[in-house]
């Protein structure tokens, strides 16, 4: 029971499921925001590597100008199917974030003489804008900084790669805490919301029926009889 609330942001799976509505929203808007970010990330780079600055040269300008088609056709989908994206945004997120991933891999792969700093600015992102699960991310999280850990081993020197790995340990401690208590706290705004949302609703019944006889009330039958006449004249 410990572990399932802290999986559900200190909350039980069906006040989560309660807010899954709330959740895909959310998770669609900020779909939007990263994928933005991501495109204008992608036509920087590829200005950097045409003016080979920053040890970016136009032998990497390729691989910028893949990610930017790939972040330009992923903004169209997202926009033109609003509604099933927002309905299936876990399945959004999911590739979002594998997309972003490997963005950051192979810009720190293409500066093999350089710390990795878009990476790190990845993985925090990341925390601080999706809602999944607890247990689902870390998993996620661990999984995607170990390969990038094997890729920095794989293609830097061996002191850099080193101290790629102490940055993305701290790192990936400070986002796996950011993310728990960033998406509490939206959790949180989600069940107060839909705790009022409901408690209107049942203002709003009580103040329709009898106590007595659990029937319109008067002021709720006429009200609903106009409307019914209404509807009859617009028929006619």
């Amino acid at each position: 029971m410990y572990w399932q609330k802290i999986n559900y942001y200190g909350f039980e799976k069906h006040r989560y499921d309660d807010c899954k509505k709330l959740i895909h929203d959310t998770n669609y808007t900020h779909l939007l925001i990263i994928n933005s970010w991501l495109l204008l990330m992608t036509l920087t780079f590829m200005i950097l590597c045409l003016l080979n600055e920053f040890g970016l040269t136009r032998r990497n300008f390729n691989m910028y100008y893949s990610f930017m088609i790939l972040s330009l056709v992923f903004e169209v989908v997202f926009i033109v199917l609003k509604k099933f994206c927002a309905r299936y945004s876990t399945f959004f997120v999911h590739a979002s974030s594998i997309i972003l991933i490997v963005f950051g891999i192979f810009s720190s792969v293409s500066q093999p003489y350089l710390a990795a700093t878009m990476y790190l600015v990845i993985v925090v992102l990341l925390s601080v804008t999706y809602i999944d699960t607890m247990i689902r991310f870390t998993v996620l999280l661990i999984f995607y900084c170990s390969i990038f850990l094997y890729t920095s081993f794989k293609f830097k020197p061996h002191s850099l790669a080193e101290l790629d790995m102490y940055n993305i340990i701290v790192f990936l401690a400070l986002s796996l805490i950011l993310h728990y208590f960033f998406q509490h706290n939206k959790m949180t705004q989600f069940y107060t919301l839909q705790k009022n949302i409901q408690i209107q609703r049942d203002l709003e019944i009580r103040s329709s029926f009898d106590t007595l006889t659990d029937l319109l009330n008067r002021a709720r039958f006429f009200c609903d009889s106009r409307s019914d006449h209404k509807r009859s004249d617009k028929a006619r």
